[in-house]
């Protein structure tokens, strides 16, 4: 069985992108408000004005920094995102249990199952992720027989995330 279509990404492809790679690292950002809860505590927990005083102080900046770095993550993802050189152009592909083959203006490749770590499905979306890059497929693109055969395929061949 294959399962055969083109596809231009537009605004909507680059949005469920990022909302699934900011959903990826929520974590780190709880992580980095609860560190900073501590060291808050910590500051004020802490006798007179040491040095150990004056390095919370610096922990406390840094984290601050964290924070707002992963804040801004989702506006530096979107526009690197539409950045890359031929994002919204018109890709084929051919999904097979073999692999995806994928055609694109510039060149051609062939991607195993085995590429790919996991997948996710959102409403909108299928996401092959390798790491923290996911390779998005909109469910508008495909009949809903397509997206059934696409979604049993993708279950037979990667664990769900």
């Amino acid at each position: 069985m294959e399962i055969k279509f083109d596809h231009a990404p537009d605004d909507s492809d680059v949005d469920a992108t990022v909302a699934v790679l900011v959903k990826e690292h929520q974590k780190y950002f709880l992580v980095g408000v609860a560190c900073l809860a501590f060291l808050v505590l910590a500051l004020f927990l802490s006798p007179g004005d040491g040095i150990w005083r004056h390095f919370l102080y610096v922990l406390v900046g840094a984290y601050l920094a964290y924070l707002a770095a992963i804040l801004s993550y989702k506006s530096i993802l979107v526009k690197s995102i539409k950045s890359v050189p031929g994002h919204a152009d018109t890709n084929s592909y051919v999904i097979s249990g073999e692999g995806i083959h994928a055609v694109c203006p510039c060149c051609s490749g062939h991607l195993k199952w085995n590429h790919f770590q996991s997948f996710v499905e959102t409403d909108t979306h299928f996401f092959l992720m390798k790491g923290n890059q996911p390779k998005g497929f909109p469910k508008r693109i495909m009949s809903p027989a397509d997206q059934d055969a696409f979604r049993i395929l993708l279950k037979e061949k990667l664990p769900t995330k």
